[in-house]
Formats: structure tokens, C-alpha cells, sequence
């Protein structure tokens, strides 16, 4: 989707790409040279309490403070947090927004009229979500043109393919989903409703009950999840079991 004909794609500029996930988010622009995002932080908004709580009077005319990423984390105390992605799908669109903006203006410090963006997507997205992504890119962000791509679609054109099958095993939910010549297919998607975020409960669990270690802070579940990204080890079932 373009917002101006083809004619002006000479004065388009580089292409955002951005990646909003459940855990993270990544963002970065295709000529940058770099193989690895300019942005990646939590995906995690914050609003102070105190401003929630005020009286509408007090509250006219006064800027709502955001916080976002690991910003928003080190205000957890004062914050109220909030999760614009659950299980791959957008639950808050006015987080989502705030997340738009932060990358556009604090972390890539670029002009979303001025690029093109591409934005990924889960499988199985209803339509309606992305009409809405849509609007928000064009009406509010004013983009030059909008690209949606499945994420699992694009792991597979990173590997030089475009027909297989990917496993997309991410925070919330865990996808197979077969592409062929570029094209998901959702009637043959499979979905799982366990993935990272029940194997870093686990890991707290078997910590707690070797050498009992309490993990439930969001410091402590940091850490967990290092340990879990940085020592991954497959389990090896014997010939005898």
C-alpha cells in the first residue's frame, strides 16, 4: 500500500522495518548496513500512577508521560506497565502506538512521513487488526507506503528459501507454519499455546525446588531469561526410554 502513486518511489526514503513482538521489540532501516536491528528493547509501556489517579480537572491539558522499554522497566515501582502484544496479537492499541513512536522518534530519530515501513505480522492475524494497523500507519504516522509481512515468511527468505516449513517458538505461543513460493498457508498452520515465557516459569521452578532460589521480581525473571537464551542445551532421550 502506497500513499502516493508510483511515480514519486525516487523520492522515497530508506525502508523502516519493525518487528513488535510479545517479549520484543526490533527496528532498524534496510540500508543501514548492518545485519542486526538499531532498536531492540521490551516491549512494555509505562504511565505513571500518580498521573492515572489524578482528577480530570488537573488532568486537562497536561501531556501524558510514556515510558517505554527498558525506561518503562526501571520505573516499574511508579509505573503502571502495560503489554501492547499477547501471544503474537496487538491486546493494546494505544500502546502499540506509543511503541510506533518511540522507534520512529527515539530510537531510529527519523521522519515516518519520509520511509516506507514494513511491519511484521503473526499468522492467522485476523483482518480487522490489520485494517487497523493500517489506518494508524497512514492516518496518524502518515507513512509514504505500508508493507505487512508474516513474520515466519520472512525467517525463511533470511535461510534463501521460499518454500518450507517454519517453527516460530516465541513468548507466548509456538506456530509451525508451512510457506510455499513466498505464501503462508494458514488452513495448515498449527499453533501451541506454550513457548518462552512457560519455560522460564519452569526453569524458576526447578531453581526454586534445587536450591531455593525465589525468581519473581522482574530483575530475577531477567535473569532467567539470560540464562535460558545464553545455555540452551536440547534434551537427548536414550535408545533404552
Amino acid at each position: 500500500m502506497a500513499a502516493d502513486s508510483a511515480e514519486g518511489h525516487e523520492a522515497w526514503g530508506e525502508a523502516v522495518v519493525i518487528d513488535l513482538g510479545s517479549a520484543f521489540c526490533r527496528a532498524g532501516l534496510v540500508q543501514s548496513g548492518s545485519d542486526e536491528p538499531m532498536a531492540r528493547f521490551e516491549s512494555i509501556v509505562g504511565t505513571p500512577k500518580a498521573y492515572m489517579c489524578q482528577t480530570p480537572p488537573i488532568m486537562v491539558g497536561m501531556p501524558q508521560p510514556v515510558y517505554v522499554g527498558e525506561r518503562a522497566l526501571g520505573r516499574c515501582g511508579v509505573l503502571i506497565l502495560q503489554k501492547p502484544v499477547v501471544r503474537g496479537l496487538v491486546a493494546d492499541w494505544q500502546a502499540a502506538e506509543r511503541v510506533w513512536h518511540h522507534i520512529y522518534f527515539n530510537e531510529l530519530r527519523v521522519v515516518p512521513e519520509e520511509h516506507p515501513v514494513l511491519l511484521t505480522e503473526a499468522p492467522l492475524t485476523p483482518k480487522a487488526d490489520r485494517e487497523k494497523v493500517t489506518q494508524i500507519m497512514f492516518e496518524t504516522f502518515g507513512v509514504q507506503a505500508l508493507y505487512v509481512a508474516v513474520q515466519a515468511v520472512l525467517t525463511l527468505y533470511d535461510s534463501g528459501r521460499a518454500t518450507g516449513t517454519v517453527v516460530d517458538l516465541g513468548e507466548g505461543v509456538t506456530r509451525v507454519v508451512p510457506v510455499c513460493d513466498g505464501f503462508a498457508m494458514p488452513h495448515a498452520v498449527a499453533q501451541l499455546h506454550v513457548a518462552g515465557q512457560h519455560f522460564t516459569d519452569y526453569l524458576a521452578l526447578l531453581l526454586k525446588e534445587r536450591d531455593g532460589i525465589e525468581f519473581s521480581g522482574r530483575a530475577e525473571r531477567a535473569i532467567l531469561r539470560e540464562i535460558k537464551d545464553r545455555e540452551p542445551k536440547p534434551g537427548v532421550v536414550s535408545e533404552r526410554q
